[in-house]
């Protein structure tokens, strides 16, 4: 029976009943000799053989996360008393990390110690004006020298009774089937609490016990960001991890599960974190909306520069224009706290600017200025505003603000080709790439000292030969030769260097100085967009796959709707054969590009790779000559039975390449999977001779397994300087 109120054990005296469970009641007392509140765990009898267990257990903890033991009593533990309110979702993306990490810790610190917790749930976490407090341990299992004997036992016997050990809820596979447990079983519990807490709804469900069970064995949570729109993309991976059936594939620990989430979107100051979106373009001519996009374009290249400061790259940030969404939902969608926007109009030799920096959880400016300039003052301007958006976060961004935003100087002609230039290319069909091409070499040739069209020139000829538009041996070196003159003008363009790192990997096989100088660019531009993928490219040529997956979540992260970054991941994810994250992450491109054939593409590639060749041929049907999924839907073919079609598209592949260059690489893929070793060696050989850059995924790509074994292989690596 609960005890009533004034009813006193020992010292202690019952102010209030606070909760009960299958163990005993916990309740509010008071300390009549120190004149403090306590909490009064009471144990029933049919639990007294784990009480010992509990208390030993909190004894030995000493953490500002977990409850505190002050006294034990016969039948019952005295606690701090912890004033707050149990772990409820949903809440914002940042304030549910800052929680996590906490959690983590705590948890980081119980393994330390040999100890399982055994029933994590909301219910045991209480949020408190100084964090969380991890309670409960009467389920905790001690492993090891420390265990209390029998433990496995009275688990046994209390199961056997029909009395489930733990909260099904948040039980992890194992625990539901009575298989041996380990800490990775509390990483589980970890994940569903995480997604509670993020979404407001449990990762598991049913209309039974048994039900429950079932999706917990059986069933995939839908991932939070669809739950719950704004969710990172990094957040849904580390859940995803954490609440994977097989143990083996979860993190290793706890402390590993604390990094990635400190290291997660908003592990950071959350308050630190920017987007900027295009400038209206307020000006009677229509044509001048480059001028606009150029504006915030610029501002977010200079912000970039900025320490701490993390800043949505222009393809995500102008995923919005032209639509009428308030700030605050672009905010959610995009993970930020602030929002840059503003208006341009261009009259003559006039130009008047606008802006406002927005806070986005409720609406109000943080800063907005009016700018009525000369033209040839636009470079001035750009300044003023990023440097007064840094000036507005100084608090957020404390003290590692050590320089003032720079920019390049450039002759303002030079400068609207530039702009012009960037506003077509981010187009990518091959139309607009020849026009980019064509713009930024007019701007190079009116201001030769000007870097950043040097720079975009060099991508346009990677991009092109990447696309198979123009073969490597005509674009790679025109492309390095742009990339090192970009350099040579200005080495502190982080994206120049970076870019001139990626080529040296690519066409020259520079590995080891390429990521040496893909670190150098990443320091010097930390929230670039572009750099991170271009290491990622590296690292997958290197064949070391975790460190390119690592890089191209930061690319991921500063630039969440660019489907290049998703495309590339999805490839990543396939080569580690990790084909349920590769799906989500090709879906994920669909949803955000429903008619790119990009999407298709990757969602073919697992199809394939994961065994459904037809499905996989559906979906590769929607992609271009010269790329990949050719290749890809060659070895579909040969997978579904059907070699006859393979050796077709095979020979329509050549047929082309005699009019026009396609990358020999695909072919090479396709005659690996329909066994013609020696013509998958011969099409190699051409790529390496005209420097293909499609050539880099030789160790990586799963297409050439059956070619490793092959001498011809182990020297191509060698001379590819990947031996």
């Amino acid at each position: 029976m609960a005890l009533t109120i004034g009813t006193k054990l020992g010292p202690y005296e019952i102010v209030a009943l606070l909760g009960a469970g299958g163990m005993g009641e916990v309740y509010r007392a008071r300390d009549t000799r120190l004149g403090r509140t306590v909490a009064i765990k009471k144990v029933r009898e049919a639990f007294s053989d784990r009480f010992d267990q509990e208390a030993r257990v909190i004894a030995a903890m000493n953490h500002p996360h977990i409850c505190t033991l002050y006294d034990i009593g016969p039948d019952f533990i005295v606690m701090e008393y912890v004033e707050g309110k149990p772990l409820q979702g949903p809440v914002a993306a940042a304030e549910a990390v800052a929680y996590a990490i906490q959690i983590a810790d705590a948890l980081d610190a119980v393994h330390r110690k040999g100890i399982i917790h055994r029933d994590l749930k909301p219910a045991n976490i209480l949020v408190t004006s100084s964090g969380v407090k991890l309670l409960d341990f009467g389920l905790a299992k001690v492993c090891g020298a420390t265990a209390v004997a029998g433990d496995e036992t009275v688990t046994l016997a209390l199961t056997q009774l029909g009395m489930i050990v733990g909260t099904p809820q948040y039980m992890a596979p194992e625990q539901v089937e009575s298989k041996p447990l380990d800490a990775r079983s509390d990483i589980f519990s970890f994940g569903a609490v995480l997604y509670e807490l993020l979404t407001g709804e449990p990762a598991f469900s049913g209309s039974s016990v048994p039900g429950l069970m079932a999706a917990i064995l059986h069933k995939q949570p839908t991932m939070a960001s669809k739950v719950r729109p704004g969710v990172p993309a990094d957040l849904d991976r580390l859940i995803a991890r954490c609440l994977e059936k097989d143990p083996a594939r979860r993190f290793a620990s706890m402390e590993e599960v604390k990094t990635a989430l400190e290291k997660a979107s908003l592990g950071q100051d959350a308050r630190a974190s920017i987007a900027v979106l295009p400038f209206a373009n307020l000006s009677a001519d229509r044509e001048n909306e480059y001028f606009g996009d150029g504006l915030a374009e610029e501002i977010i290249n200079a912000l970039t520069q900025v320490p701490r400061l993390r800043v949505i790259a222009r393809t995500s940030a102008f995923a919005f224009k032209g639509k009428e969404e308030d700030v605050r939902r672009i905010a959610e969608t995009l993970g930020v706290a602030n929002i840059l926007e503003g208006s341009v109009r261009k009259a003559g030799n006039r130009i008047r600017v606008t802006a406002q920096l927005i806070t986005a959880a409720d609406g109000s400016h943080l800063w907005s200025e009016r700018y009525d300039r000369e033209m040839t003052d636009v470079f001035a301007v750009q300044d003023e505003i990023a440097q007064a958006v840094v000036d507005a976060l100084k608090e957020r961004l404390g003290t590692a603000v050590v320089r003032r935003v720079q920019r390049q100087a450039a002759d303002i002609e030079a400068y609207h080709l530039y702009v012009r230039g960037r506003h077509y290319f981010w187009r990518f069909t091959p139309e607009a790439l020849d026009t980019a091409q064509r713009l930024f070499e007019q701007a190079v040739s009116v201001d030769p000292n000007y870097g950043l069209p040097l720079l975009e020139l060099a991508h346009c000829y990677f991009v092109k030969t990447m696309t198979g538009r123009i073969s490597a041996s005509e674009g790679g070196p025109l492309a390095i030769q742009a990339a090192e003159k970009a350099v040579a003008l200005d080495n502190t363009l982080g994206e120049a260097v970076g870019m001139r790192a990626l080529l040296w990997a690519l066409y020259e096989y520079r590995w080891d100085e390429a990521l040496r100088e893909l670190q150098r660019a990443i320091e010097m531009n930390p929230a670039s967009a572009q750099t991170p993928h271009w290491h990622a490219i590296v690292f997958s040529g290197l064949n070391r796959l975790s460190e390119a997956v690592r890089q191209q979540e930061h690319a991921l992260k500063a630039d969440p709707f660019l489907p290049l970054n998703h495309y590339f991941m999805t490839r990543l994810l396939v080569c580690r054969h990790d084909y349920e994250h590769a799906f989500e992450q090709a879906r994920l491109l669909l949803e955000i590009a429903p008619d790119y054939w990009l999407g298709h593409s990757a969602l073919g590639l697992v199809h394939m790779r994961s065994g459904n060749p037809a499905e996989a041929i559906r979906e590769l049907r929607h992609a271009q000559l010269g790329h990949y999924a050719y290749g890809w839907r060659g070895c579909a073919h040969v997978l579904a039975g059907e070699r006859d079609k393979a050796e077709e598209l095979l020979r329509e592949i050549d047929n082309v390449r005699e009019r026009e260059y396609v990358s020999p690489v695909p072919a090479a893929m396709i005659c690996t999977e329909l066994g013609d070793i020696n013509g998958a060696f011969e099409r190699l050989e051409s790529a390496f001779r005209g420097r293909d850059f499609q050539l880099y995924s030789l160790q990586a790509e799963p297409a050439f397994n059956k070619l490793r074994p092959d001498a011809r292989y182990r020297d191509l690596l060698r001379r590819m300087k990947l031996a």
